[in-house]
């Protein structure tokens, strides 16, 4: 990660978001976030709109189902916090934001305040990218966090985040770089400064899931290694991430993958499915 830059897997999935696999739900804000070689492609795409068919086909392919795999990703939350705050959630934290677009983009957010909180770094790239645009959300509150050695609960409470109320988190495509410690340590400090009735959305790898064994996964992982620059770090059973929750509180709703998002979506799931290893968990805090 480079100073004042988002980082590159932001980047990457910023740019998925945008292209989308179709029209309809892809994130027409994307171009303005994300930056070098990725957001010069992305603004092209946006300014020619006849060539998107050809040239959304052609990124789909060429990143190997992460367009598609992200697209559904994303509209598999959005639909979780819409119905959050549908149901009175009024809080919206969102954990590693990177170039996430949910406060300017997302019907539903006009009466929730976000708290998007990310690495300086990252955010600095943010905040100078979303400057004089307005968001839907009532308000999007920017704390900055060195996750390393900072508390992000208690950077949220200075933030005005209330701890009375209950809150809407989003943790999407953070686990699997970190150390198990490190995810029941978050897990521990979402509940403690959530009320009872918050929803958490996390996304998380599982082992041994990758396809194309047993090519497959040593080709996703040196993709992340060597382009991304992360390392895959946190792959969890999904029975040991319902008890990671369990201790912290929480309690699963439902814990889905690729093939569940896409019905929804009225999309085919066979696109996403190099990385179908990644789950999507919904958990309330009792």
């Amino acid at each position: 990660m480079r100073e004042g830059q988002a980082s590159t897997t932001a980047a990457f999935v910023g740019f998925s978001r945008g292209v989308g696999i179709r029209e309809e739900g892809r994130d027409d804000h994307a171009h303005a976030l994300v930056h070098g070689p990725l957001g010069w492609l992305l603004r092209g795409y946006e300014r020619h709109p006849a060539a998107r068919p050809a040239l959304r086909m052609a990124f789909r392919v060429a990143l190997l189902g992460m367009v598609d795999h992200i697209h559904l990703r994303t509209a598999a939350i959005d639909r979780r916090v819409q119905d959050a705050l549908a149901s009175g959630i009024e809080q919206v934290v969102v954990l590693g934001a990177g170039l996430d677009a949910r406060a300017w983009r997302l019907p539903g957010v006009e009466a929730a305040d976000i708290f998007e909180v990310d690495h300086p770094s990252t955010q600095a790239h943010k905040r100078r990218a979303v400057e004089g645009r307005l968001p839907r959300a009532r308000i999007v509150r920017y704390v900055s966090v060195d996750f390393e050695h900072e508390s992000f609960g208690d950077a949220l409470l200075e933030a005005s985040l209330d701890p009375a109320r209950p809150t809407a988190w989003i943790w999407e495509g953070v686990t699997m770089y970190l150390p198990h410690e490190a995810i029941q340590a978050s897990l521990t400090e979402m509940a403690r400064v959530s009320a009872p009735g918050s929803r958490l959305l996390t996304t998380y790898l599982v082992p041994d899931s990758i396809p194309l064994w047993p090519v497959g996964p040593m080709v996703i992982e040196a993709v992340f290694r060597h382009v991304f620059g992360e390392e895959l770090r946190g792959k969890i059973p999904s029975e040991d991430f319902a008890a990671m929750l369990a201790q912290a509180g929480f309690e699963v709703l439902d814990d889905t993958d690729s093939r569940a998002w896409a019905e929804p979506e009225g999309a085919s799931p066979h696109g996403a499915f190099a990385l179908r290893g990644e789950r999507l968990n919904h958990a309330v805090l009792r």
